[in-house]
């Protein structure tokens, strides 16, 4: 059963990506941020409820909390549709690989971990493979701007893992991703009612479904998944999607007939085999790996 929940994460959200993009068929950024979020912490609030979690949080908490939810959740949310319109779902999904990385180097200065020499090799051998990422953005006539907002993205998951360890521990996860997509879906909803309306198109119906099954799957019940196998088979297990969701994320693109270039493909793979190797150094050492690289990709 495991291995079935294991292999559904890994489709849902590597699938999020092409429902963003065919969301933005009808909606704008910020109203497909705010229905996933809040369709999404409705999904863990059903979840929470279920499991009797208490929830012991601080006054103190709000100002870290709302910090994570601006870089973690709102902003990466509504920046992915936006640029999935702009750029397509393969390109920009592609870039999630570069979150563990990026977990790893922002915790330097967060966390005061340092890395080993053979994490540091992986970091800096990752990034030198993601820069083949921007150059092909750059072949692709992609603005200089959007790539920056792209590479944005994975920076915001990495940094809002390394504040959920340094600050959150005592919250369980369920509440705190509860807590977070609520929060976030508060943040986006009035720019979302102000500044965007549903474009009547003949599309509309399927970006609604997109819409919905983002919000319930991907935002919701995935991340309940996720969590839940945490639990039972450890961090090490469910860890593990953060090296398939990309490989879903190209899939959809090849099956959608975008273009997918040489350089996107050697710079997913290489970044991906320099994940590995940090994993497997961080697990030898620590006897588990960061399952915070995982919750980033969502």
């Amino acid at each position: 059963m495991h291995h079935v929940i294991f292999v559904l994460i890994c489709l849902i959200w590597g699938t999020s990506f092409i429902l963003m993009d065919r969301a933005s068929l009808a909606f704008g950024p910020f109203t497909i941020g705010a229905a996933g979020t809040i369709g999404g912490a409705a999904v863990l609030a059903i979840v929470w409820r279920s499991q009797r979690l208490a929830c012991p949080l601080r006054r103190s908490d709000l100002p870290v909390i709302m910090l994570i939810v601006l870089v973690g959740y709102a902003l990466p949310f509504a920046l992915q549709p936006y640029l999935i319109s702009k750029v397509g779902h393969g390109y920009i999904g592609t870039i999630v690989c570069l979150v563990p990385l990026l977990t790893i180097l922002i915790s330097i200065p967060m966390l005061r971990q340092y890395p080993s020499k053979a994490q540091l090799l992986g970091v800096v051998a990752g990034l030198a493979f993601m820069s083949i990422y921007l150059i092909d953005g750059l072949d692709r006539k992609v603005a200089p701007g959007h790539l920056l907002l792209a590479a944005s993205v994975p920076t915001g998951y990495a940094l809002a893992n390394c504040l959920v360890k340094r600050s959150m521990g005592h919250l369980p996860a369920t509440p705190l991703a509860c807590i977070g997509l609520a929060l976030a879906g508060v943040v986006l909803l009035p720019f979302a009612i102000a500044l965007e309306r549903p474009q009547p198109t003949p599309a509309l119906q399927t970006a609604v479904v997109a819409l919905l099954l983002l919000a319930i799957f991907s935002r919701g019940t995935a991340t309940a998944f996720f969590y839940s196998l945490i639990h039972k088979r450890g961090p090490l297990y469910a860890g593990m999607v953060a090296y398939l969701i990309p490989v879903v994320v190209l899939t959809w693109s090849w099956l959608d007939d975008e273009y997918i270039s040489v350089k996107q493909l050697v710079s997913a793979a290489g970044t991906l085999v320099m994940v590995g190797i940090v994993q497997l150094d961080i697990e030898r050492r620590a006897g588990h790996p960061r399952s915070d690289a995982a919750e980033g990709a969502r």
